[in-house]
């Protein structure tokens, strides 16, 4: 039995910034640390982030550590990993340039596609196993040497072994894994079917190569951040975020890093879950502007919406499940430019961390996002930026980096600094669309939850041009991500192709499959003190119709796992998504997944938030600390320039105004009223 923690830390690695949190629940208090992210070693922002709780560097007096990192995803993108080589069954060599005859842009015949693994990089061995998973041919050995002089003499350190129809017999894949391993053991091997049991050759090839070209940039990273952490005398197990909302251990992630890839955003949406419901709404759309990027979520009657994949870059399926989440290149720190044809653009490039918008005076000279809101007055010069943080804001080096940038279109700094925002904004909500009126959902039946450090400077801005019923700016929402760490359950996610009949599948062919992902999902929980009558299954099955390609999620009782049974949700669900039905059409079961869940740690947000809000709701409402000159449409006005610490519960404020906390400032537009609610969200509306 696991004793409950006590005290908790998560963390969150963004582009920009590293964000900490510490609560102890027995004490039922909350500190935050916002510094630098350092996108040379990130644990190095992990290590300074978590020692600003402590007096004592070297005593770590905590009990979990949740994280959240964008080391993978930032190898992927930037196309820092290591160099991979990809042996592959003989006649296969093209199945990642061929993909899925698919092309980057909808319109025109040009674009350009690079594949993680170079043509010439790619070795084929003569093996066969058929479709069914009998052995028709054993892997070469011949073959399998040419591969590893191809290997050694290239002086590539990972190989991805992805052969044919892995998904039904492993036997050949592993066979070649440990030929490979036993006559090059200084290379790192990975096998397609331990990163993915599913047919479609492309996908599981696809995700077994982002896998391998992250592994060792993942583990050493893992490695640096554990060793730091046992240096301080936290003796305690790491967690890692990972792409499905889950928590899973730092081991389990260093093995398998492609896990990683939306490790924070994802743990955003999960904690944008809750504070929805807590604040009385089943259907919320999460916002979630950071220094790099824009990512929005959707929970529809409660639940988080899930991809069995998504693409990571163009070309690049990663075929896991993974939180539903469209990103943009819309952060504060975005790059603002003039294009080709002399047009503004906003994104995708990011200043990051390093240099950083210009304002931040660390050698950034573009403009971005975060520049043109500190001319507009949104942001201002006299508050340090971040906890515990000496970095304070330049408006001379944010004007100069503007005129300098795009000064070329004409018009004063101010004007040019609206048109970026202006750019920005209409990104934000063409992506707010696609998640929801470009889906059939009505955004006046959802709330939108508005965080990240950038974030609550637009939310007006947002609801402006999508009519979301109102919006919500969680209490700490710049710390958002890192409380999702640790409010995320323990996931292990498990999958098996079947590819048959439902009708000629064996009365015990699917109990049998979920059985023995249960016993696998509980061993691993099992490491970490988590036993077995605290842990939770979800079974869902991957089914079409004979003659489909594309197939539907039907989740299954595992109660009940019969035939009729699992048809009759089927059929219910996919005519809910079609509006049709199928007659004289055989269901077929295309795989099962498991997930294993064990419990999240012991956390109420809802007790700490009244615990919080206790001492706010006697008194009078608080006053502004200060007033600025604030650049709006209609010209220039003083703005009321609140702090968000001094807020009361049930305080009213109408825009426009400025609401400035350590972790971000949000910005009440005219025509806006802000409201403080008993758990201390700021709730915002039109007004009427």
């Amino acid at each position: 039995m696991s004793i409950p923690p006590s005290v908790l830390v998560g963390v969150d690695v963004g582009g920009t910034f590293t964000d900490c949190i510490l609560i102890d629940v027995v004490a039922e208090t909350i500190r935050i640390a916002k510094v630098p992210s350092t996108p040379e070693d990130q644990s190095l922002g992990v290590v300074s982030g978590i020692d600003r709780f402590f007096d004592d560097k070297e005593s770590w007096k905590f009990d979990v550590l949740v994280h959240g990192t964008t080391v993978a995803t930032n190898a992927v993108i930037e196309r820092t990993g290591d160099a991979v080589a990809l042996v592959t069954t003989f006649g296969f060599g093209d199945v990642l340039e061929l993909r899925r005859r698919d092309r980057p842009h909808l319109f025109g015949l040009h674009g350009t596609y690079d594949p993680i693994v170079p043509r010439n990089f790619v070795a084929e061995v003569r093996e066969r196993i058929s479709a069914s998973g009998e052995t028709e041919e054993e892997p070469d050995r011949e073959d399998l040497d040419a591969a590893v002089a191809m290997i050694r003499k290239a002086g590539i350190s990972s190989v991805v072994v992805s052969f044919i129809n892995s998904y039904a017999n492993p036997k050949n894949e592993l066979a070649a894994a440990a030929y490979i391993r036993h006559q090059a053991p200084e290379i790192q091997v990975t096998c397609a079917c331990d990163v993915s049991r599913e047919h479609r050759e492309f996908e599981r090839t696809s995700t077994a190569t982002v896998d391998a070209y992250i592994h060792r940039k993942m583990k050493g990273y893992l490695s640096a951040l554990k060793t730091r952490a046992r240096e301080r005398g936290f003796a305690q197990d790491i967690w890692v975020s990972q792409s499905n909302g889950g928590r899973m251990s730092l081991e389990v992630a260093a093995e398998s890093p492609v896990k990683t890839l939306l490790s924070g955003p994802a743990a955003g949406i999960v904690a944008g879950q809750h504070i929805a419901q807590l604040a009385g709404y089943r259907n919320a759309v999460t916002m979630d502007m950071g220094g790099t990027s824009l990512d929005v979520g959707v929970l529809v009657d409660g639940r988080v919406a899930m991809l069995p994949e998504r693409s990571i870059e163009f070309g690049i399926p990663i075929r896991l499940p993974m939180v539903d989440i469209q990103t943009i290149g819309a952060g504060g720190g975005s790059i603002a430019h003039v294009d080709l044809e002399g047009l503004l653009e906003v994104g995708p490039e990011s200043a990051g961390a390093v240099p950083g918008p210009a304002c931040y005076a660390k050698s950034g000279t573009r403009p971005t996002i975060t520049d043109a809101n500190l001319l507009l007055g949104r942001l201002g010069e006299s508050r340090a930026l971040g906890s515990g943080s000496a970095l304070k804001l330049r408006r001379d080096l944010a004007e100069r980096a503007v005129v300098d940038g795009i000064g070329s279109l004409g018009g004063t700094p101010i004007e040019l600094a609206k048109s970026i925002v202006n750019v920005a904004v209409r990104k934000m909500a063409s992506s707010l669309r696609l998640a929801t009126t470009e889906r059939g959902l009505d955004p006046d039946q959802f709330v939108l939850v508005c965080y990240g450090g950038a974030g609550p400077l637009h939310v007006c801005d947002v609801l402006k041009e999508v009519p979301f019923r109102e919006a919500i700016v969680p209490l700490l929402p710049g710390i958002t991500c890192a409380l999702g760490c640790l409010i995320a359950e323990a996931k292990y996610d498990f999958v098996q192709t079947v590819d048959a009949n439902l009708h000629d599948l064996a009365p015990s062919a699917i109990p049998d499959i979920i059985a023995s992902h249960v016993r696998a999902g509980s061993a691993l929980l099992q490491q970490h003190q988590i036993d077995d009558a605290s842990c939770a299954v979800l079974a869902e099955a991957e089914m079409r119709f004979q003659g489909q390609t594309h197939t539907i999620t039907v989740p299954l009782n595992t109660q009940d796992l019969s035939a009729t049974a699992i048809l009759k949700v089927m059929e219910a669900n996919y005519l809910r998504r079609f509006g049709r039905m199928f007659s004289g059409r055989a269901p077929v079961v295309s795989s099962i997944r498991t997930t294993v869940i064990g419990p999240a740690p012991s956390l109420s947000l809802e007790t700490l938030s009244t615990k919080i809000a206790q001492d706010r709701r006697a008194g009078k409402p608080s006053a502004p600390i200060m007033w600025r000159a604030l650049h709006l449409d209609g010209g220039s006005v003083e703005c009321p320039v609140y702090a968000r610490d001094d807020l009361r519960v049930s305080q009213e404020i109408f825009g426009p105004a400025i609401i400035e906390q350590s972790d971000t400032t949000c910005f009440i537009d005219k025509g806006f009223r802000a409201r403080v609610d008993e758990h201390l969200n700021i709730r915002i509306q039109a007004e009427q």
